[in-house]
């Protein structure tokens, strides 16, 4: 007989709000991200994993179509995202913290939810996470980098909505977001959102831009708490294609003075450690 390998790992399940999914998605299906703990993380960090799907999990409801997938346990039923997290030991603090990204994705003909993420990996250097509690920093962290997995900044070129980058002044140009940033800076018109124009791969062109957003969530660099997660995050998930809830974003508002950094100069930033791109695929097209 060969050899069995049976496959049990702690999970956490975040689901949308019933209420706001059949209210906004006419869906009584709402939207779910399950977190796979693959091993590594203690039970606080785990928490903060689960807090970090609940954060999305509030702003995004509509339902995605259902990916049925085989990965190293089997076939798996995704509704609608799976997230593998794990904690290993890489090269100590501030080096490369870990890697983070979409992993597969739906096939261009899924009635909801087409080219969007089924299945992510949030892969940490051990010491780092404890850095990151330790400094208070840890669930922006983590909220960050599943915002990645989400598809934000990792797929933006998929669907044609960033420009001019690589470039001194690259824009995200998804109808929602530029409203909500031309309501941001007050001139009631949608105007295209500056992206991030310095750092590595997977930070130029894959964040918003630090001198204009300050501490929004998905700014290149998370110094510390209070990162919140704007309108403007929220209304480019809707630009990629989920359904979503603007009014639960949370408060923000733009640093002063922001008009410096909208001419595309130059900025410096500074990171924790460096995140290391996933390599994703489509699902096969003889899986729904």
């Amino acid at each position: 007989m060969g050899r069995h390998t049976s496959y049990a790992f702690e999970t956490y399940r975040a689901v949308a709000d019933a209420g706001r999914a059949d209210l906004l998605a006419a869906t009584t299906s709402p939207f779910q991200i399950e977190v796979r703990f693959i091993g590594g993380l203690t039970s606080g960090q785990r928490d903060v994993f689960a807090e970090a799907a609940e954060r999305w999990a509030r702003v995004i409801v509509g339902d995605l179509e259902t990916a049925i997938l085989r990965d190293f346990t089997g076939d798996v039923v995704i509704d609608d995202l799976l997230i593998d997290a794990e904690g290993v030991a890489i090269d100590g603090v501030f080096g490369t913290l870990g890697e983070a990204g979409p992993t597969r994705f739906r096939r261009e003909t899924a009635a909801a939810g087409a080219r969007l993420p089924a299945t992510g990996v949030m892969r940490f250097d051990k010491a780092d996470l404890g850095q990151m509690e330790d400094d208070g920093s840890l669930l922006d962290v983590i909220t960050h980098e599943m915002g990645h997995v989400l598809g934000i900044g990792t797929i933006w070129d998929v669907f044609g909505l960033l420009k001019d980058f690589p470039g001194p002044n690259p824009t995200f140009v998804g109808p929602g977001a530029m409203k909500e940033f031309g309501t941001l800076i007050g001139v009631g018109q949608p105007t295209p959102v500056p992206v991030a124009n310095v750092g590595g791969a997977g930070s130029a062109g894959g964040h918003w831009r630090e001198r204009v957003f300050g501490n929004e969530l998905m700014s290149p660099t998370i110094g510390g708490p209070g990162n919140p997660l704007s309108r403007l995050t929220v209304a480019s998930l809707g630009d990629l294609g989920y359904q979503v809830d603007l009014d639960a974003a949370e408060p923000y508002e733009l640093p002063d003075p922001f008009v410096i950094a909208l001419a595309g100069g130059a900025e410096s930033v500074t990171q924790r450690g460096v995140m290391l791109p996933t390599v994703p695929t489509s699902i096969p097209a003889d899986r729904p």
